[in-house]
């Protein structure tokens, strides 16, 4: 039998015949090299920006910059826009009416296809008072799902889900499995490596069945280490840790005055997001533990009210409309509103979307789900709009009316 020469491939860049990227193919006409210097996106970007010599449509593979492994990685477009931007998802919300009765207790099945199991965080409020309601308990169904389940039925709430991103550097994902006993509960800390400051978002979720876990306690040890205390112990938890980013999408502050009322203590915040619902969190900043206010009030797009039973002397507020920082929102970012006719005041429906932009796109379908020319839409302002159906009034069943920026 013959004897073949062995050759070794090479990967040492001072010595000759070391492997290229140009020598390795792509397909059968384009090399790695080729396809990778296609790509004009950098790690400072937040979005990938294709060549105009490159043809793609939805479904293809490209390769774009992915901040968590520092390199290239092959993933599907879900949209183009016409600057041949392609984006990811940032935040979701929508507005319930509708809820299910189940043994005493109420629940709505918010549907925010941001294909992600890991929810950061989800904030709801009263439709009419934008007074803050906190859900009993938070179930994540399934990529695209989150249920919320309520004491009483809260006739009508605004909803707003964020999203944990595997390729954002300004979010971290952690399972825990070991917990130590300290002083009769449980103690699990978090390095991060996020380097946060302001302080940051944590949330937990049980690892089996993705319900919601509150901690007893969460104190940030470090802009990079967090503490999480529980009343008991945690099987396994899957963490999700994201540091909020400045204006248009975040605002941070620090406050050292708050006013009394009755045997309560409340503070305005002004962050001028033009933007509800949203994520609030505070932080002690002498203890750098965090504060749950007894209620927060959104008094309007750009002002918050936080309600304290004691008076927290200092606290950092951080206040946020998407889980991290981007150019676009995808088309991902839609809100569909179920109408029956007694939804319509003078045949006309105020659709609330909160995508913080004037000009959006909006369909009408019909009962029978077929695509309905409204009379008019007007375009109210960043966050609303109106669209007239006097024409077909009265609307028979359930109508459906789809906004997307």
């Amino acid at each position: 039998m013959a004897k073949t020469k062995r050759k070794w491939v090479v990967l040492d860049w001072t010595k000759d015949g070391v492997l290229r990227a140009q020598d390795i193919p792509y397909d059968e006409t384009t090399s790695i090299k080729t396809k990778i210097d296609s790509v004009s996106g950098s790690p400072d970007d937040d979005f990938t920006t294709l060549s105009s010599a490159d043809s793609i449509s939805l479904t293809d593979e490209v390769l774009i910059y992915d901040k968590s492994i520092g390199g290239y990685r092959k993933t599907t477009v879900v949209e183009i826009r016409g600057s041949g931007e392609v984006t990811t998802a940032t935040s979701y919300t929508e507005q319930a009416t509708s809820f299910t009765d189940s043994t005493g207790l109420y629940y709505v099945d918010i549907s925010h296809n941001l294909d992600s199991t890991g929810v950061v965080s989800i904030s709801s409020y009263d439709s009419t008072s934008w007074l803050q309601i906190i859900p009993l308990t938070v179930d994540i169904t399934d990529n695209n799902t989150v249920r919320l389940w309520f004491s009483e039925n809260p006739g009508s709430i605004d909803v707003l889900v964020l999203p944990y991103t595997s390729n954002s550097d300004e979010q971290y994902k952690e399972t825990i499995t070991s917990f130590s006993l300290v002083d009769g509960k449980y103690q699990a800390n978090v390095a991060h490596s996020l380097d946060a400051s302001p302080p940051i978002q944590i949330s937990c979720y049980d690892s089996t069945n993705m319900e919601l876990i509150v901690p007893y306690e969460v104190e940030l040890l470090t802009d990079s280490t967090a503490s999480l205390l529980f009343s008991e112990e945690p099987v396994s938890i899957d963490v999700f840790v994201t540091s909020y980013n400045t204006s248009p999408y975040g605002y941070s502050e620090t406050i050292a005055s708050f006013t009394s009322s009755g045997d309560q203590y409340y503070v305005d915040v002004s962050h001028s997001l033009d933007s509800r619902p949203l994520d609030v969190s505070c932080y002690s900043t002498s203890t750098n533990k965090q504060i749950f206010p007894s209620e927060v009030e959104l008094t309007d797009t750009n002002t918050a009210r936080l309600w304290f039973d004691i008076d927290p002397t200092s606290i950092e507020v951080i206040i946020s409309k998407t889980a991290y920082n981007t150019t676009n929102i995808t088309a991902n970012a839609t809100t569909t509103f179920a109408i029956t006719n007694s939804d319509l005041v003078s045949n006309k429906y105020t659709a609330t979307h909160n995508f913080s932009q004037q000009y959006v796109t909006c369909q009408v379908y019909n009962n029978n789900d077929r695509l309905i020319m409204p009379d008019e839409i007007t375009l109210t302002n960043t966050n609303s709009l109106e669209v007239d159906l006097t024409g077909a009034a009265p609307i028979s069943g359930t109508w459906h009316i789809v906004v997307s920026p």
